[in-house]
């Protein structure tokens, strides 16, 4: 994950190690080094006189070497007869043992160093590395970014400028809670004026009411997508018991192997925050800001959700979602991914779970006079054909160059065959993402998951070139220009397959939710009338 072009079989040597060690100098130990050699340095210039004009700009380890070779030169040029006191000649060769020693201590000076991962775990611990010649380190000095010290302080969010709400949702990088966000004022005189105490213990702060927001109309609800365990049961009463399970196996996970999942926590906030930061687009979620400590991204709060709760609204309903919808839908979608690929970002990962509602017409129960229907219409949100969506959720995102990228993610149903071809140790380019819009359009079309009830199988079909079925009931429901994108978009081959911006320019015409069918006429027929009518 931090090198993605290596791909995946060469990220471990052949005995588990990596294959690339980064790390991380204590400051101290490299300032002494500095010091010695700023004083080699002086101690070099005193004896320049001995070098000709031409040598002076040598470097001054090649000129201590210099005259330790002319002192051992000019001893070997000295007869025994000369010098009759053998007591000179050791005196000498212990002057020229000695210094050589000297000159060794100044060109080798030990520098402790710790690794990036074992960094990264001393920040998720709240404790410090020792260096054996300087004793603790704070990491804001050694490596600040680790502690996000490198970004503006605007985008750095203490713990107590935030208190936890509901749960919203989990997934496989973790929690995502609402919260109440209390940005610092800029005109304050204490930090007691500006925020408001919250409870902290180990890392865990939480409201005693969740319902309760006890902030004023300053402040704001945000969603927290928290990347590291904590104590779950305090921060949201009424949690239900499959998400306590899903905690309670992430945090033994954690326990068992703090190293590896701190770092893939950290790594994924990293590129979260790098993505993001430079994004603006009208369908792609913002971030706020970083709370490093517990680490969590703070987002903005999407009001209704995310769309796989509206498809499964629609779905229980019986309601299909109009080709109107379908149009707004796909059309944002495809803005938001031809967006990314012109800042040369792969998203890898679409479908309905990571795209965030603001606005989406709620299914209609047929019967007018049922309590569904009632409900439906005395809520202004549910009662009309607008369209907000935002794409969030870019963990498994990837930079790439023109060649494209490597690296495997992406979600079965959705991945395109040149990832798991390949399981990312190839290069592929931003056509993966064509693949999944894809399986997006068929999610949304049909109600249906790709492959549902044969997610054994799902891989082999994809890379076998089968793809998720079209019932008749789909094909009548669906204009033809539907289907016809959606098949040359999930086409084997990448090439045949059209770009984002192509695909945004073929939802865009006025005639891609309208268009019913398509007849081919033979070279020498002229259309003159045309008239359709429904069986």
């Amino acid at each position: 994950d931090w090198y993605p072009s290596l791909g995946t079989r060469f990220i471990h040597t052949s005995d588990g190690r990596f294959l690339i060690t980064r790390i991380v100098p204590c400051i101290s130990c490299l300032q002494a080094f500095l010091n010695n050699q700023n004083e080699a340095s002086k101690d070099s210039n005193k004896n320049k006189e001995i070098l000709s004009p031409d040598t002076s700009e040598i470097d001054s380890n090649l000129i201590d070497f210099y005259k330790l070779e002319v002192k051992k030169a000019a001893l070997q040029a000295t007869t025994v007869s000369d010098l009759q006191n053998s007591g000179i000649v050791s005196t000498i060769k212990s002057n020229i043992s000695s210094e050589h020693k000297s000159e060794n201590k100044i060109r080798f000076h030990r520098v402790n160093a710790f690794t990036v991962e074992e960094c990264i775990l001393s920040v998720y611990e709240d404790t410090r590395l020792e260096c054996s010649n300087h004793g603790k380190i704070r990491m804001d000095k050694i490596a600040p970014d680790f502690v996000f010290r490198d970004l503006k302080v605007n985008y750095r969010i203490e713990s107590d400028q935030l208190q936890f709400g509901k749960l919203l949702g989990r997934g496989s990088f973790g929690f995502v809670f609402r919260a109440y966000y209390k940005p610092i004022q800029k005109n304050f005189q204490t930090k007691k004026d500006t925020i408001i105490p919250s409870t902290v213990s180990n890392s865990t702060f939480y409201l005693e009411k969740n319902d309760q927001n006890p902030y004023n109309n300053n402040n704001y609800e945000v969603a927290l997508k928290l990347l590291q365990p904590i104590n779950i049961e305090l921060c949201s009463k009424g949690i239900r018991k499959a998400d306590i399970e899903a905690y309670t196996a992430m945090k033994t996970k954690w326990e068992r192997d703090p190293l590896q999942y701190s770092s893939k926590a950290y790594c994924t906030a990293r590129n979260e925050l790098n993505i993001l930061l430079n994004l603006k687009h009208s369908n792609i979620a913002s971030i706020i800001g970083i709370c490093p400590k517990p680490l969590a991204l703070v987002l903005t709060l999407a009001p209704h959700g995310s769309l796989d709760i509206h498809i499964k609204a629609y779905r229980r309903s019986g309601a299909r979602i109009s080709a109107i919808i379908l149009q707004k839908t796909f059309l944002q979608m495809s803005k938001a991914l031809e967006y990314l690929h012109q800042q040369h970002i792969i998203y890898r990962d679409l479908k309905s779970e990571n795209v965030l509602v603001w606005s989406f017409p709620h299914p209609y129960v047929n019967h007018p006079h049922s309590s569904s229907f009632r409900a439906v219409n005395q809520s202004s949100h549910f009662g009309n054909d607008e369209v907000l969506l935002k794409l969030a959720d870019y963990g498994i995102s990837r930079s790439s160059l023109p060649t494209g990228t490597k690296g495997f993610g992406g979600t079965e149903g959705f991945m395109a065959p040149e990832i798991m071809l390949f399981n990312g140790e190839e290069e592929y380019t931003e056509k993966v993402d064509c693949f999944s819009f894809a399986m997006f359009m068929y999610e949304l079309s049909t109600l249906r998951f790709p492959f549902e009830g044969q997610e054994f199988v799902i891989r082999e079909s994809i890379l076998d070139g089968i793809r998720p079925a079209i019932t008749q009931k789909d094909l009548e429901h669906l204009p033809e220009s539907f289907i016809d994108l959606m098949t040359r978009a999930w086409a084997h081959e990448p090439n045949e397959r059209p770009n984002m911006s192509q695909i945004v320019s073929i939802i865009s015409a006025p005639e891609f939710c309208s268009l019913r069918d398509v007849v081919t006429l033979s070279d020498n027929s002229a259309l003159i009338c045309a008239t359709g009518f429904q069986k």
